[in-house]
């Protein structure tokens, strides 16, 4: 292998740890490289031995399908390959028996169908939940002088151990980040993801509920702002102050007022940890709460309770602050009627006192609508 095929290779194989889709160019470079008529790079997933993620080129590639569907699963020389120290080469006809391979459904219907009869294999980076393997192919009708290139092949195991390392981080994080933002989805609360500069990398569906509002905060040019100019310049120094201030430090708060007299959002501004900067950029988290949807709902009340709905909408009147009095004033029900079913919600809900059934109906935890 000359310095020459190397100078295109190397890079595509970083390429590829970042554009997954790039990976069939770089094992193409890789097999012209190495000699061989194709290449194969999988995961697999550590915890249930599946193939989870797989490239091909060369011969192989119209038969991916028909590998991840079901020979993968009969595959004999990918725990050879797992098992092996990392960055180290295994050939399959010195690790898997030839009177094995003989009567190998995989090899036989898979491999040789291929067009391939030796593979050059290795252990790649991997972690608890994921390994990467690499398998480079080799023809039937090629030499077996051809097969197994391990000098010039092994020049290129560590950019690659260097790649599936960074394209298996970079696979883990994109999975933690969706189930914790569809997690997040589920909260009433706003939460923004920002940089120092109020720039907005992140947002969950209350978030997004906040912004189409348009009725106190808003993202201009990307930056999260407040509507009213004083509500601006604090938010914005308390950002900068978060970013600045890194873990550890106390939240800042304040108010932003909304239109149509509407209670105000309530901001908290937190810094987050260094360990999810980004791109070493200081991270910071804002919460935005409206005290007016954080309360649980009527059909919230009768599903946990088993309140009637006329105990609901009672319930409700009083989660909003209203008053016996006023609230017999807006329905026209006697205050006795409406004491009476005080009672009954005191009995259902299991509160002694309204304030603490008040207290308690405050408490639930509300999902986002």
């Amino acid at each position: 292998m000359s310095s020459k095929p190397l100078q295109h290779v190397v890079p595509a194989i970083y390429d590829a740890a970042l554009r997954p889709e790039l990976w069939p160019r770089a094992l193409q470079l890789l097999t012209e490289a190495a000699g061989a008529i194709g290449a194969a790079y999988i995961l697999s997933n550590n915890r249930t031995g599946e193939v989870e993620w797989a490239s091909f080129c060369g011969p192989s590639v119209e038969f991916k399908p028909d590998y991840l569907a079901y020979y993968a699963a009969l595959d004999p020389y990918r725990p050879v390959c797992d098992a092996a120290p990392t960055g180290s080469l295994v050939r399959l006809s010195q690790s898997v028996p030839a009177a094995e391979l003989r009567k190998d459904e995989w090899y036989n219907d898979f491999v040789i169908k291929c067009g391939v009869r030796e593979i050059v294999g290795a252990r790649l980076a991997g972690d608890f939940s994921r390994t990467a393997i690499l398998g480079v192919h080799y023809g039937i009708h090629q030499p077996p002088s051809a097969w197994g290139q391990t000098v010039e092949l092994q020049k290129l195991l560590e950019p690659l151990n260097h790649a599936s390392r960074l394209h298996i981080e970079l696979r883990n994080f994109g999975w933690k980040s969706s189930a914790a933002l569809r997690a997040l989805d589920q909260l009433a609360t706003g939460i923004f993801i920002t940089q120092g500069d109020r720039r907005v990398v992140e947002l969950n569906r209350a978030a997004d509920g906040i912004i189409r509002r348009n009725d106190g905060l808003t993202i201009r040019n990307h930056n999260l702002c407040a509507l009213r100019a004083f509500e601006d310049a604090k938010l914005a120094t308390l950002i900068a102050g978060a970013a600045a201030a890194g873990t550890g430090s106390s939240a800042g708060r304040m108010l932003v007022g909304r239109r149509d007299a509407r209670a105000a959002y309530i901001i908290s501004v937190t810094p987050l940890d260094v360990d999810v900067a980004f791109f070493d950029r200081p991270l910071v988290i804002v919460l935005a709460a409206a005290p007016d949807d954080r309360l649980p709902s009527e059909l919230d009340l009768a599903e946990l309770f088993g309140l009637s709905r006329a105990e609901t909408r009672l319930a409700k009147a009083l989660l909003q602050g209203g008053q016996l009095r006023d609230i017999a004033a807006d329905t026209g029900l006697r205050i006795t009627t409406l004491r009476t079913q005080v009672s009954s919600l005191l009995k259902k809900v299991g509160a002694g006192r309204q304030a603490d059934l008040i207290r308690f109906l405050s408490s639930i935890p509300v999902a986002g609508r």
